[in-house]
C-alpha cells in the first residue's frame, strides 16, 4: 500500500530540483520551478528569496529588492536574505537602508555572527567606527575564535588612536592565526605609535619571515630604521625590496632621505631628482630637494624647489617656513618674513616660525620658545661642531677659557663646575681640567648624545637651565654658559637661579651677543637675543655678582663679518638679600694683548 508525500515533502522536492538549475546558472528552469511552489503554497519564504537573487543577478535591483523584503516579511529568521537584500542596498547606494535592514535582522537573530559582520562592514563603510566596534566585540562575545574579527578590531582600535586594544587585538588574532604575515605588519604599525619601537622591527621581521616577498613589510621596515637613524640596516633593506619589486615613489623619497641625514648631499639629490623625473606631481620631492640645495649653499636652486612644492601642495607650512630661512640667509626679509607670517597662518602652532617672525617683525619676546630651541639643536647636532668651526670660526669655549685662566690663573681647580647649556660638549672639553666635577645641562637629547661620546662630564642633564637650577638642592663654584643666552633675552631668572645656586666666591662666566646700551636686551633679525653691557651689569648688581672681568670678542661669522660679542667673569658676593646689591661695582678689562686671538679685526 502506497503513502501519497504530504505538500510539504512535494514542495522540498521541488525546491531541492530549482536549487540544482539555480547553482548550475540554469535560471529559466530555476525561476520556473521557484514559481511554481508559489504556486501551490504563496506563503513559502525561500523561493521569494531566490527569486529576487535572480533579479538581482538579471539587473533588476528593484524586483530584487521587493521579492526578498517579501520574503523577509514570511521569515524574519532568513539570515542569508538580511545580509544579501543589504549588500543589494549598498550596491544601489541605499546605505541607510542597509543599516536599518541589517540592525532589524541583528534584532531578530542576535546570535548570528554573519548579520553582526556585514553589520560592522556596512558601519566601517560609513566611518561609523565606534558602532563598528560594537558589532565586532559582540561577535567576540558569541564566538572568540574567529582571527579576522580580532584583526579588524585591532584596525578599527589603531584608527581610533587607541593602541594598546589595538595592539591586544592584533596579539589575539596572531594567536588563532600564528602565520598571517599581514597581521605581523598591523601589530608593527601599532607598535610604531608607542615610544619603544623594537617590538615594532620585531613583527616586521615575522611578517617577512612568513611572506619573504612583502614588499609592504619591507618598505615599513626600511622607513623605520631610517627614522630610528639606523642608516645602513635601512639601505640593505631598500637594497632586498629593490629585488623584491620596482622601488616605488615613496622608496626613492625614504633612499634619499637617508643619504640626506648622512650628510651624502649629490647622492640624496639625485634619488629626489629621480622621484621629481618618475613623478613631477611629488610635492615631498621637490621640498626635499630644496632642502638639499639649502644644505649646500645653492639658494637660488633651493627656492626654485620650495616654490614647486607650494605649486603643488599650498598649505605646505614646512615648504614655507623653510623658504622664509632661505630668504633671510639672502639677507631679503621682507619675502622672509612674508613666508614665516604664512607658515603662523598654516600651523599657529609653530613656536619657532613665530619666534622668527617676531624677530622680522621687530617685536622683542623675553626667550625664544623651547620647543624651538630643541627642535634646532636635534635637526643640528650631527653637524653643529664641523659648521660651528669650519664655516662660522666659532671659537669661544677655547677663548673664554683662556680669559679664564689668564684672570685666575693656571693651578685653580674647582670643585663643582656645571656647564649650562653645554650642547655637544665643547667648554666641557675646554674646562674638565679646571674642575673636580662637572655636570652638563642642556635642553637637546640629541646635543647630550654627542657630548655623552666625549666623556668629559660627570653627569649630563636633560633639562631647561633655569628649571633644573630652580629643582637643584647641589652648590656649585663654577658656572659656564656660552652661546646660550642668544636663547634667552630676559636674565633675572638665571642670574637669580645661579644666586642661589653658588657657593659663596663662585665664578659665573658666560658669552653674549651685544647690542648698544639703549637697550637691555633686543631680539635680533636672526632669531638671537643680545644683551647690552650695561644690563650685565645691572643684573650683576642686582644679583649680588661682580663683574671681575669682561672683554669684546668676535662670536662667529656670518656672511663673513664678525657677529660682535662679550666675554664676563662674574664672581658672587655672597650677598643674600639682593636687594641691598645696588652699589656700582669695578669692571676689570681683560688687556687685548693677554690673548690676541680674542680681536674681532
Amino acid at each position: 500500500m502506497s503513502t501519497n508525500p504530504t505538500p510539504q515533502v512535494r514542495i522540498d522536492a521541488v525546491l531541492q530540483k530549482a536549487l540544482q538549475y539555480h547553482q548550475a546558472n540554469d535560471l529559466l528552469r530555476a525561476k520556473e520551478l521557484y514559481q511554481h511552489i508559489l504556486g501551490e503554497d504563496p506563503g513559502q519564504a525561500i523561493p521569494l528569496y531566490l527569486l529576487g537573487m535572480i533579479a538581482f543577478d538579471e539587473g533588476d535591483a528593484q524586483k530584487a529588492v521587493a521579492l526578498i523584503r517579501k520574503s523577509l516579511a514570511r521569515d524574519s529568521r532568513n539570515i542569508e536574505a538580511y545580509v544579501h537584500l543589504a549588500l543589494i542596498y549598498q550596491q544601489c547606494g541605499e546605505t541607510e537602508w542597509a543599516l536599518r535592514l541589517l540592525r532589524q535582522g541583528a534584532a531578530h537573530n542576535p546570535a548570528s555572527v554573519e548579520i553582526l559582520y556585514n553589520l560592522s562592514k556596512v558601519y566601517i563603510a560609513c566611518e561609523q567606527t565606534e558602532e563598528a566596534i560594537d558589532c565586532l566585540c559582540r561577535i567576540n562575545a558569541l564566538h572568540s575564535g574567529i582571527a579576522e574579527i580580532h584583526h579588524t578590531l585591532g584596525l578599527l582600535y589603531f584608527k581610533k588612536n587607541r593602541i594598546r586594544k589595538s595592539i591586544e587585538s592584533f596579539r589575539n588574532a596572531i594567536a588563532i592565526k600564528p602565520e598571517d604575515s599581514h597581521i605581523y605588519k598591523n601589530l608593527a604599525m601599532a607598535f610604531l605609535e608607542l615610544p619603544d619601537q623594537g617590538e615594532a622591527i620585531d613583527a616586521l621581521h615575522k611578517a617577512i619571515e612568513l611572506t619573504p616577498v612583502y614588499a609592504e613589510a619591507h618598505a615599513l621596515l626600511g622607513t623605520t630604521y631610517r627614522r630610528q637613524g639606523q642608516f645602513a640596516k635601512a639601505l640593505e633593506v631598500f637594497n632586498r625590496l629593490r629585488e623584491i619589486c620596482p622601488l616605488e615613489v615613496q622608496h626613492l623619497n625614504d633612499i634619499g632621505l637617508i643619504h640626506l641625514a648622512q650628510g651624502k648631499l649629490e647622492e640624496a639629490a639625485a634619488y629626489f631628482l629621480r622621484l621629481v623625473s618618475a613623478n613631477k606631481d611629488t610635492a615631498a620631492a621637490y621640498f626635499n630637494l630644496g632642502l638639499v640645495y639649502q644644505k649646500q649653499q645653492r639658494l637660488t636652486e633651493s627656492i626654485k624647489a620650495y616654490r614647486q612644492a607650494l605649486n603643488l601642495d599650498p598649505d605646505n607650512g614646512a615648504a614655507y617656513n623653510n623658504l622664509g630661512m632661505v630668504y633671510s640667509l639672502l639677507d631679503e626679509r621682507e619675502l622672509s618674513r612674508q613666508c614665516y607670517e604664512k607658515t603662523v597662518e598654516l600651523d599657529p602652532d609653530n613656536q619657532a616660525a613665530r619666534h622668527i617672525l617676531d624677530a622680522l617683525n621687530g617685536t622683542t619676546t623675553q626667550t625664544a620658545p623651547k620647543d624651538y630651541v630643541v627642535s634646532l639643536f636635534d635637526q643640528y647636532s650631527a653637524q653643529f661642531e664641523h659648521d660651528l668651526v669650519n664655516n662660522l670660526d666659532y671659537f669661544v669655549p677655547s677663548k673664554l677659557k683662556q680669559a679664564f685662566v689668564d684672570y685666575i690663573g693656571q693651578d685653580v681647580n674647582f670643585d663643582n663646575a656645571i656647564d649650562l647649556g653645554c650642547g655637544t660638549g665643547m667648554c666641557g672639553e675646554e674646562f674638565r681640567e679646571l674642575t673636580q666635577r662637572i655636570t652638563g645641562v642642556d635642553l637637546s637629547g640629541k646635543m647630550l648624545e654627542k657630548a655623552q661620546g666625549k666623556k668629559v662630564y660627570d653627569k649630563l642633564i636633560q633639562a631647561d637651565v633655569v628649571e633644573f637650577l630652580a629643582n637643584s638642592d647641589e652648590k656649585f663654584d663654577l658656572f659656564i654658559s656660552t652661546d646660550v643666552f642668544i636663547y634667552i633675552g630676559k636674565l633675572e631668572p638665571v642670574f637669580d637661579m645661579v644666586r642661589q645656586r653658588s657657593l659663596p666666591g663662585g665664578y659665573f662666566i658666560f658669552s653674549v651677543e651685544s647690542c648698544e646700551n639703549d637697550f637691555d636686551y633686543i631680539l635680533c633679525f636672526s632669531g638671537r637675543y643680545a644683551q647690552s653691557s650695561s644690563y650685565i651689569e645691572a643684573m650683576a648688581r642686582r644679583y649680588g655678582f661682580t663683574v671681575e672681568a669682561s672683554q669684546p670678542t668676535g662670536i662667529r661669522k656670518e656672511n663673513e663679518q664678525w657677529v660682535m660679542g662679550e666675554l664676563y667673569i662674574l664672581r658672587f658676593a655672597g650677598i643674600q638679600d639682593v636687594r641691598k646689591a645696588v652699589a656700582p661695582l669695578a669692571t676689570k678689562i681683560i688687556p687685548p694683548q693677554t690673548v690676541p686671538y680674542w680681536d674681532a679685526s
